[in-house]
C-alpha cells in the first residue's frame, strides 16, 4: 500500500443491528494477516476494535512493514 489516507489496518466488529429482532452481534475471528507493507500513510493509527462485550478473538498478524507519512 502507498500514500493511503487511512492507518493500513482496520478491523473492527461492530453492533448495528439492524437486522431483524433477535439476531446476535456476529463474529470476529479467526484472521490472519501476513506479509503487508505500506509506505507513507497519513499518521492514522491501525486498529483492532472489538463490540462492546464481544470479544475479538484469535488474531495473528506477522510480516508486516509500515512507514507512516512524517518517518514515524
Amino acid at each position: 500500500m502507498r500514500d493511503i489516507r487511512n492507518g493500513p489496518l482496520f478491523l473492527r466488529l461492530g453492533a448495528r443491528m439492524r437486522g431483524p429482532k433477535g439476531v446476535p452481534v456476529g463474529t470476529l475471528k479467526r484472521v490472519l494477516i501476513s506479509n503487508v507493507s505500506s509506505w507513507g500513510a497519513l499518521p492514522e493509527q491501525s486498529a483492532i476494535i472489538p463490540a462492546s462485550c464481544h470479544p475479538v478473538e484469535d488474531i495473528k498478524i506477522s510480516d508486516v512493514y509500515f512507514i507512516k507519512s512524517g518517518g514515524h
